[in-house]
């Protein structure tokens, strides 16, 4: 048999497949890394667009909660204190109406807690959270008490809370002014410190080739 006239007869349509095979397997790998960066690419588009969308329902919320605690609006919520005697019916619907805006406020920074939370991914992140969580409960704190010594002087205008003997005025300007001190600059720190949340993690919505490579 002539083996040289065999191969190289057959030789070509070895070479021929195997060039072939190698461009099937180098074509499926091109496809599988397509098909996962294809992927990658819109987890970190979804990833991007719940970031901005929180950043959004945390400036909506905060929004709403800095108007409610707002020192000028609390501030004339003391201010409408008035001294006269009051019946029971009245200071309920009085204490009603105070710890109403306690509420309000507490369930507004609960709900930006919980939203903050659900996008935390790093350590720089989580600090920015933790500055605005800790800022929002000294600012509930500190309405709440102001808010309860209120209901305390209203308490004091009914026919026997009057025992104690308090000097309503006197009381209603001691609380306007140590609330006027010492809260203005708690109010001031949160609204700072959202509103850079809020700058960053918007920032953070924005996909860039860095945050893709991290990815691959």
């Amino acid at each position: 048999m002539d083996y040289e006239k065999i191969i190289t007869s057959v030789l070509p349509a070895l070479i021929t497949a195997f060039v072939s095979t190698i461009a099937m397997i180098t074509s499926y790998k091109a496809s599988k890394n397509a098909q996962k960066q294809s992927y990658n690419n819109n987890v970190d588009s979804m990833r991007f667009t719940q970031k901005e969308k929180v950043a959004d329902q945390i400036a909506e919320k905060a929004a709403i909660l800095l108007t409610k605690c707002d020192p000028n609006v609390l501030n004339t919520v003391i201010n409408e204190i008035v001294p006269r005697p009051i019946s029971h019916e009245e200071n309920g619907k009085i204490r009603r109406y105070l710890l109403g805006i306690a509420d309000e406020i507490q369930t507004y920074s609960n709900v930006i807690k919980m939203l903050s939370y659900s996008i935390f991914d790093s350590e720089e992140m989580l600090r920015k959270l933790e500055k605005v969580w800790n800022e929002m409960d000294a600012v509930d704190n500190k309405c709440s008490e102001m808010l309860l010594k209120l209901a305390e002087i209203y308490t004091a205008m009914t026919p026997e809370g009057n025992i104690k003997g308090m000097n309503i005025m006197e009381e209603k300007l001691k609380l306007e002014r140590s609330f006027s001190e010492e809260y203005r600059e708690l109010y001031c720190q949160l609204h700072e410190s959202i509103s850079d949340l809020v700058w960053y993690i918007r920032q953070q919505s924005i996909p860039n080739d860095k945050n893709r490579t991290k990815k691959k």
